[in-house]
């Protein structure tokens, strides 16, 4: 029974609570938000932003003008480097000749080995390209050469032979010569080929002509040697 009026009397207690002022238990109203002040916030931000992307923007165009400086600087001084090295290399030196003077009396000594780098410069028409400077300076000069050498024609004695870098007997012994390797000479005086050796070694000196050979497109002479003499 005690526990029954307990229950009652809080329920009065709270009935009575609910009943007193509401605006006493009501909590006072906020002033009208500040929209006023976020928007000076906001343009204040704005304004704290504008000034921090124009220095970007200036920065970054430093850096291009700096970049494009370094550029055209490098470039300035690869095209300097380039003239210097240029005005410190010595021009091509002349056409390195053989030892002689081109002269009768001192001919140039040459080898067939420099005769040879004509190959490759005549065409099959007969033309000259692009001849090494050297053999162009040699045409008309004095010089001397050994060689194994055969008659040019089937006779006892002949003024014509056949001057070669390589044994050969005119006809089946040995290597044929080729354009590069080989001279045909008129000697002074012709020579006596009764009783000899088919194979022949020996020096001559006379007059280098260039003079190029060709038939059918193919390259079959060069080298001419006139007012030829042997010397041993």
């Amino acid at each position: 029974m005690r526990m029954l009026w307990a229950v009652l009397a809080l329920l009065f207690v709270a009935a009575a609570w609910s009943l007193r002022d509401p605006s006493a238990t009501m909590p006072e109203s906020c002033d009208a938000p500040p929209w006023g002040l976020l928007d000076q916030a906001r343009q204040d931000e704005a304004d704290a932003l504008e000034p921090r992307a124009m220095r970007t923007s200036a920065e970054a165009a430093t850096q291009s003008a700096g970049a494009a400086r370094a550029e055209s600087d490098s470039v300035a001084s690869a095209s300097h480097a380039a003239t210097a090295g240029n005005a410190s290399t010595p021009p091509p030196a002349a056409a390195s000749m053989p030892p002689g003077s081109g002269t009768e009396r001192q001919p140039f000594r040459v080898s067939w080995e420099l005769l040879g780098r004509a190959s490759g410069h005549v065409r099959g028409d007969g033309t000259l390209d692009a001849m090494p400077r050297t053999l162009e300076l040699l045409g008309g000069t004095w010089i001397e050469l050994s060689g194994y050498y055969a008659p040019a024609i089937i006779e006892p004695s002949t003024d014509e032979l056949v001057f070669m870098l390589n044994r050969w007997d005119g006809c089946c012994i040995g290597l044929p010569p080729t354009p590069f390797d080989s001279a045909m000479v008129k000697t002074r005086a012709p020579i006596d080929f009764t009783l000899q050796h088919q194979i022949r070694f020996g020096t001559l000196r006379g007059r280098l002509v260039l003079e190029p050979f060709a038939l059918g497109g193919l390259v079959l002479g060069l080298y001419r040697i006139e007012d030829a003499e042997l010397l041993r």
